[in-house]
């Protein structure tokens, strides 16, 4: 995992949480990486990350919608009750999601992480590189 200031990066797959992300921390997860279509896949992550005490996923991208719409469903079916934000960015662009996401971070989260197999891209997004 990289950090970059207050985000730090993972891929899909290789999802690694650090013990040290501050809590509670939003998620960017792209779904132009196919593992998200994968309902098994998508429900443990998405169980991962709440369990560490991600309170914020943005999804961006194709299926976005549907991929917000499952992780509403885990939330909603979490054996705890826990408040948490879900936005799809479908049809905007990468620029803009990216904005959103860094306004997240800095103004209502602790940290957030980027999950991609386009590190690179996001992270010159959000200018850093």
């Amino acid at each position: 995992m990289m950090r970059h200031h207050e985000i730090c990066t993972s891929g899909p797959e290789q999802l690694m949480l650090s013990d040290q992300l501050n809590q509670p921390f939003a998620a960017l997860l792209d779904t132009r990486d196919s593992e998200w279509t994968d309902r098994d896949f998508l429900n443990n992550k998405i169980v991962e990350l709440i369990d560490r005490g991600c309170r914020y996923f943005v999804c961006f991208g194709p299926n976005s919608e549907v991929i917000h719409d499952r992780i509403d469903d885990i939330i909603i079916s979490y054996s705890q009750n826990i408040e948490a934000v879900t936005t799809f960015h479908e049809d905007e662009q990468i620029e803009d999601v990216a904005a959103f996401f860094k306004f997240v971070v800095t103004n209502e989260m602790q940290q957030g992480i980027l999950i991609t197999k386009s590190e690179q891209e996001w992270l010159s997004l959000l200018q850093y590189e």
